[in-house]
């Protein structure tokens, strides 16, 4: 009789208790991984985030730039944490989308391992020619291509990454043949674009619209389903190739397992994060858009982009062993 008593208390209580764990938090410090290094866009993006997460709470969160591997390091650590709220991190295409199809082996299940807690931003595309490229549309840019098999370029900043996937996209979807040219970064990539040693790039969209202003590229499309605010006359890829849209993307990610309340807790303090003026008008100057989703919309949005993908980089050959 005494040993149920003890249990049942416990049993009972447990669903409050779990509850609970998501109305309290967080009472301490969050560590907050972000994959990629210190400085760029998606180190802006975590820390603005983190920032915003701290003024709503009144904790501390604190930005963990656990780089390597294209991601995959800091990506696992997330995977590995305790389940409990205090171990999040940014999630990306590059490594929750991509890399199960370009990897030949990966320490953890993009799916399975795992808890998309909401979406963060995105982050548009610019298709954008060296000026000497006779096409200022993208129908005669496509039929430039087709004209000429295999003898027009396009740069990215490496293989498997958004951007050589976007090429490789557009060259599978016209039935056309492009050469591929990878490079470290995009400021290299950018140099050979005006020196016309490759003709094109899918540039992020500060850079596309600063060189197109600059008077030294053409611009030819956007990857984004819509047009884009701050380029209105550029039309869209979809407009000329339907289904064409591809988004750098990032989320919230923690572990498997986290507590339903839980990740409802900071699914809703994300939201008001990424509803603040400030938020919005940051990301928007990093040329992103917020983007606030259920758990359940992340995960699915996930999964569906992996599947689009993989036939994608299977096309083009990308693999890392």
């Amino acid at each position: 009789m005494i040993t149920t008593r003890r249990i049942l208390p416990a049993t009972l209580f447990a669903p409050a208790l779990v509850r609970a764990q998501g109305a309290e938090w967080p009472n301490r410090q969050v560590r907050f991984i972000s994959p990629f290094a210190a400085g760029g866009a998606t180190d802006v993006v975590s820390r603005l985030y983190c920032s915003q997460m701290a003024s709503l709470t009144g904790q501390v969160f604190v930005v963990e730039n656990r780089v390597g591997a294209a991601g995959i390091v800091g990506t696992d650590a997330i995977a590995k944490a305790a389940p409990d709220g205090y171990t999040l991190g940014l999630g990306s295409i590059a490594v929750h989308a991509i890399a199960p199809s370009l990897y030949a082996q990966l320490p953890f299940d993009a799916g399975r391992d795992f808890t998309q807690i909401s979406g963060l931003a995105r982050s548009p595309n610019m298709l954008v020619v060296n000026l000497d490229v006779p096409a200022t549309t993208l129908p005669e840019l496509i039929a430039l291509i087709r004209a000429n098999p295999g003898r027009l370029a396009y740069a990215s900043s490496g293989s498997g990454t958004t951007l050589h996937l976007m090429g490789a996209w557009l060259a599978q979807a016209i039935g056309g043949d492009m050469l591929h040219v990878s490079y470290r970064g995009i400021a290299a990539a950018m140099v050979d674009l005006f020196a016309n040693r490759v003709q094109m790039i899918f540039a992020n969209i500060p850079d596309g619209i600063a060189q197109m202003r600059a008077g030294r590229v053409r611009a030819i499309a956007v990857t984004s389903a819509q047009r884009n605010p701050a380029v209105p006359d550029v039309p869209t890829m979809a407009e000329t190739i339907p289904g064409f849209e591809l988004l750098p993307w990032n989320t919230v990610v923690g572990p498997a397992g986290m507590a339903p309340p839980l990740v409802a807790r900071i699914n809703a303090l994300t939201r008001q994060v990424l509803e603040s003026a400030e938020t919005m008008r940051t990301l928007a100057e990093l040329g992103s858009a917020a983007w606030w989703t259920t758990s359940q919309d992340a995960t699915a949005f996930r999964a569906a982009q992996a599947a689009m993908l993989a036939p994608i980089i299977r096309a083009s050959g990308a693999r890392v062993e």
